[in-house]
């Protein structure tokens, strides 16, 4: 029998453990792929397989392991937070999408019609759905996820393994982001916010013009197919809005991540 030997370097096999931490955390907090239904076998083996494909470009790096057990696991713990970050910023960016749908939906008195999310596992308002999907292609058609791709491999120059440091003004930022949430639900649903709020006015105006109309029969399909319209009208602006939107998010990324670096 053939005497087998397997040199492994131990240098390159701590850096990919910590690629591997890194990605899988991003990983598990992405819209895409923090949904219940997705099997964690198939979340574990993307983590890997993605952590396998980005060590070659980290030859050459070599990462000094501390002796000190809890000193290495408040780093580790850095490679975490690393990948909460970049996902949890993609994440909040979708939320203000849904809650733009969520902000229209109320207006066309769909505020009760919900459905059952199967990405986060609970029930949204329909067209809180709806632009969710959109959000997904449009991300998709743009190329955003090679971008995402990009970022999260220029994480790896910013911050190398074990080279996270916690600062105030990197909480702040994330802050800054939860905040921008309401910003983004109101540029994108402003358009039929306003149109549907301006028939809602109109029809008020009838009701005391004709008092025999009955106003309440009539607004609800009235606003329904005015926000359809309106709807159907404004996907240019949705589109044009989501892709920069996605743009200046995958660079808000790395500028929350420069907040990060050693010597900052």
């Amino acid at each position: 029998m053939p005497n087998l030997n397997f040199n492994i370097d131990l240098n390159q096999l701590e850096l990919y453990f910590l690629v591997f931490f890194r990605i899988s955390a991003m990983l598990m907090v992405l819209p895409f792929f923090s949904s219940r239904n997705i099997p964690v076998i198939f979340k574990a083996g993307l983590a890997v397989s993605m952590s396998v494909l980005t060590l070659p470009l980290l030859q050459g790096l070599h990462v000094n392991l501390t002796e000190n057990v809890l000193s290495l696991v408040l780093r580790l713990l850095g490679e975490v937070t690393i990948g909460i970050t970049i996902g949890l910023s993609v994440q909040m960016m979708f939320s203000g999408i849904q809650m733009a749908g969520q902000l229209v939906g109320f207006q066309m008195t769909f505020s009760i019609a919900n459905i059952m999310d199967p990405a986060g596992d609970a029930q949204v308002p329909l067209l809180s759905q709806f632009y969710h999907i959109l959000a997904m292609l449009i991300f998709l058609a743009t190329n955003a996820h090679h971008q995402l791709l990009r970022v999260l491999f220029e994480s790896f120059k910013l911050i190398p393994p074990l080279g996270f440091h916690y600062r105030q003004a990197m909480v702040e930022k994330i802050m800054e982001l939860a905040g921008h949430m309401f910003i983004i639900a109101i540029q994108l649903g402003a358009p039929i916010i306003i149109v549907l709020l301006l028939t809602s006015v109109a029809m008020g105006i009838m009701s005391r013009t004709v008092p025999q109309m009955h106003i309440f029969i009539v607004a609800m399909p009235l606003k329904i197919a005015v926000g359809f319209i309106f709807m159907g009208l404004a996907l240019p602006h949705m589109t044009a809005f989501m892709g920069r939107l996605f743009t200046s998010t995958n660079q808000g990324i790395l500028l929350l991540l420069a907040l990060c670096r050693g010597g900052v």
